[in-house]
């Protein structure tokens, strides 16, 4: 569990492995813990250690659970907004 814009949140991810990181650009895996970056092949959120995760499914409280490029499209995210926010 997480926030998003002040909402409870639910993120379903896996863990990007080093060789998958090696072929993304510099900025995945650069950001601040909880932010989030959209790239061709998916979205990702930066954690701790320079660990990163592939997000596949997000559920808002109240809400269902949509695949993460839906949950893009219709919260209308940019590269760079966090989760955690609060």
């Amino acid at each position: 569990y997480t926030t998003f814009r002040g909402q409870i949140c639910q993120v379903w991810a896996e863990p990007v492995s080093k060789a998958g990181l090696a072929g993304m650009p510099r900025s995945v895996g650069g950001g601040a813990p909880g932010t989030l970056l959209g790239e061709e092949n998916g979205w990702f959120v930066c954690c701790g250690d320079a660990t990163v995760l592939c997000v596949s499914i997000v559920k808002l409280e109240g809400r269902k659970r949509v695949k993460a490029a839906d949950f893009a499209n219709g919260a209308r995210l940019k590269s760079g907004e966090r989760f955690g926010d609060t």
